[in-house]
């Protein structure tokens, strides 16, 4: 097979990741948020743990399912995807990135909603280019094998771009909803995984709705490569 462009939809079953997601991660970040609030160094590098933590948990539990699914994921069926971890990698950076760029805005004055657009936009975007960066140079990627035939998983600038613009529309809405713990002293956690539940479900959805009724896709660029 010749390089692939895959169209990225999100469907309603994407819906349940996003929940689950959002209740795994948001509750450990109020967990050490008394600490965190107050240092952007040690914020940053909690949002790395957070995210790892939780991504590689959620990846291991769905990997059986990918594959499964590649079919309709990816338009043909997978054999194996290997490195599903370094997604795990990736999501850690981004968090990181996150908060940082958070941690600045807030201290500016800006409320959730800017927090939440912005700081989407740069930490995909940048995140997503670090991935792309060291799969250029190191060739070192997430690998689809399908019948004797192993594909890289790779992002062309252009998808990068509109997936940054898709996930801070996301934080935009979701930030408010997953920050209701913020002011709260008591039941913090509780609040935060609730939170989590109600922000993983309107984010899922609202990204539904976009791949549904917005015609600009990002793709996945699925590189042939030689064993």
């Amino acid at each position: 097979m010749k390089n692939k462009l895959i169209p990225i939809k999100f469907g309603l079953r994407w819906v349940i990741f996003f929940v689950l997601l959002e209740s795994s991660t948001v509750p450990l970040v109020a967990m050490s948020n008394s600490i965190a609030i107050q240092n952007i160094a040690y914020m940053s590098i909690m949002g790395f743990i957070v995210a790892f933590i939780c991504v590689l948990v959620l990846v291991k539990l769905l990997r059986n399912l990918l594959i499964k699914h590649s079919a309709n994921l990816l338009g043909f069926a997978a054999d194996d995807i290997c490195g599903l971890w370094y997604i795990s990698v990736v999501a850690g950076i981004l968090l990181m990135i996150m908060f940082f760029v958070q941690d600045i805005i807030y201290a500016h004055g800006y409320g959730d909603y800017s927090a939440g657009f912005f700081s989407a936009l740069l930490s995909v975007g940048i995140s997503l280019l670090i991935y792309e960066l060291v799969a250029k140079l190191t060739g070192f990627a997430i690998k689809v094998h399908s019948r004797g035939e192993i594909y890289q998983i790779r992002f062309q600038v252009r998808d990068i771009l509109i997936l940054a613009l898709i996930f801070s529309i996301y934080e935009f809405f979701v930030c408010p909803i997953t920050s209701i713990w913020v002011p709260r002293h008591e039941y913090r956690v509780l609040i935060a995984f609730a939170s989590g539940i109600a922000g993983g479900a309107f984010g899922g959805m609202l990204l539904y709705l976009i791949s549904r009724f917005i015609p600009l896709h990002a793709r996945l660029t699925l590189r042939n490569i030689v064993r």
